[in-house]
């Protein structure tokens, strides 16, 4: 009876620890991956809303549960701001975020129809931690507008459709005056 007792936790140990391995090589199988455009090929789908929300920026693709279109390009700040005077929304995401998946249907498409009175960008949050950490972003999604010169006005999480994406996007722009 003794030797059960202590055979069944380090069975579960065991179990656990294997559970681990295998979830760890899935989700690095699943974000290995940069698919990039060949050069001079033009970017297709959701690469190119990507990189017209961008204004242009360099967009790199990170493939896993979600594929983030990170932008390479640093935000704008009060030393380096936006000639055009748009303001940013960053969405603050990473490849293994579900509820960012949930979102990929509409956030790219919606966000383009806002496209005159805001840049969309998207951060994967593993990719620049340093930049995530100086918004404050605890976890993706993460949706921050800042203005021309990187200063936060607004911030808001998860929304569950394209109606409540671009409403939760105009409150936030409201914010600006």
């Amino acid at each position: 009876m003794r030797r059960m007792r202590l055979i069944e936790p380090l069975r579960l140990r065991m179990l656990a620890a294997f559970a681990l391995l295998v979830v760890g090589a899935v989700a690095a199988a699943g974000c290995s991956g940069d698919d990039e455009p060949a050069e001079g090929a033009q970017p297709s789908g959701e690469l190119a809303l990507a990189t017209e929300n961008a204004s242009g920026g360099e967009i790199r693709v990170l493939n896993g549960t979600h594929t983030v279109y990170h932008l390479e390009q640093e935000l704008p700040t009060d030393v380096a701001s936006r000639a055009d005077g748009r303001p940013t929304l960053v969405w603050f995401s990473a490849t293994w975020c579900t509820t960012c998946k949930s979102m990929e249907p509409f956030a790219h498409p919606t966000a383009n129809g806002l496209a005159d009175e805001v840049v969309f960008v998207e951060k994967a949050i593993d990719e620049e931690p340093d930049t995530a950490a100086d918004y404050r972003v605890l976890g993706p999604p993460t949706f921050v507008l800042i203005d021309s010169r990187g200063e936060e006005v607004a911030r808001f999480g998860h929304q569950r459709n394209a109606a409540s994406f671009e409403q939760a996007i105009r409150a936030a722009l409201e914010e600006l005056g």
